[in-house]
């Protein structure tokens, strides 16, 4: 897990790492979808820790293929896994953080809780 103290060095790795692309073809922003198991474990956790993050850490999910970022989880309670994420806008993480942090406390039952879509070109 890639963990981002500092503000700037969260932002040299958005810059450094564009999104170049789609995990979920015409995926909607601030929607959550359920998620194949396979391409969740494929992603990279990241830990956000700075400024507004700092007494409430984040963890986000990356994706190296698409340099897109997540807001995830795996449920798997009682059943086989399953997986939904949900795509935030980046420039969030710095304007509203509170909406990151509101979203990742209790992200398990936010996700779960709500509507999800599915997708087919996974």
């Amino acid at each position: 897990m890639k963990n981002f103290s500092n503000k700037s060095d969260f932002h040299k790795f958005l810059t450094d790492n564009p999104e170049s692309g789609e995990l979920i073809k015409g995926m909607e922003h601030n929607i959550p979808y359920n998620f194949p198991i396979k391409g969740f474990l494929q992603m990279e956790w990241l830990a956000l820790s700075f400024e507004s993050y700092r007494d409430q850490i984040i963890n986000v999910k990356f994706s190296p293929k698409t340099g897109e970022i997540f807001i995830a989880d795996m449920n798997n309670g009682g059943h086989a896994a399953q997986c939904r994420i949900l795509k935030p806008y980046r420039d969030t993480f710095f304007t509203y953080p509170g909406e990151m942090i509101s979203w990742t406390t209790n992200r398990a039952y936010k996700l779960w809780q709500a509507d999800a879509k599915n997708i087919d070109n996974n």
